[in-house]
């Protein structure tokens, strides 16, 4: 949570509750209002590594607030020959992201170069969740654990494994969180 000020990282939580509580009531109302939130707005994943479960977990939160999403498989097993050609011909993590850029409200980036994440960050224009390859670091995950575990859960590195009904709820709090920051980022 090293991405986010203390400031902010309370926000995410406290949101996240609201969205996990709405999706729980029987408030039909608050639960059409927040399935409309981001309608017309258009999240981007770009995954330079193969992540399907977390890929998949972007696309289903941002969807669930109305939203539609784009997604570009850029790993080396992506496209026909393995691999974008844009990268081939030379082209950096941040031009691709430049361009994409233009299609998208927000993206999500994945990538295993800290270096070349950098750059593309410096030069985003738009709002950008980063997650290394390595499945470290990715913001959205370690927010909706430490959720998972203050309502209850128990210790969100074993409980998957253990407890695999258990990893469902776990699932359930990363989705509220990517929902919250989603939200917070874009809803007017």
């Amino acid at each position: 949570t090293d991405q986010l000020t203390p400031e902010a990282t309370s926000l995410v939580l406290r949101t996240a509750k609201n969205i996990h509580t709405t999706l729980r009531s029987d408030d039909a109302g608050a639960k059409e209002q927040l399935a409309k939130c981001l309608h017309h707005r258009l999240l981007s994943v770009i995954s330079y590594t193969s992540a399907p479960r977390s890929d998949a977990g972007h696309l289903r939160a941002f969807t669930a607030l109305g939203g539609s999403t784009l997604y570009v498989d850029a790993s080396s097993k992506g496209g026909k020959k393995g691999g974008m050609t844009s990268a081939k011909k030379g082209e950096t993590l941040a031009d691709t992201l430049s361009c994409m850029e233009c299609y998208g409200d927000l993206a999500v980036l994945r990538h295993w170069d800290a270096k070349s994440v950098d750059e593309a960050v410096r030069r985003s224009r738009k709002g950008l969740i980063v997650g290394n390859g390595d499945g470290e670091g990715d913001i959205t995950d370690e927010l909706g654990d430490q959720l998972f575990e203050e309502s209850g859960g128990s210790d969100a590195g074993t409980t998957a494994v253990a407890k695999p009904e258990a990893q469902s709820e776990q699932q359930v709090c990363r989705e509220v969180v990517r929902m919250a920051i989603y939200k917070l980022l874009l809803a007017s």
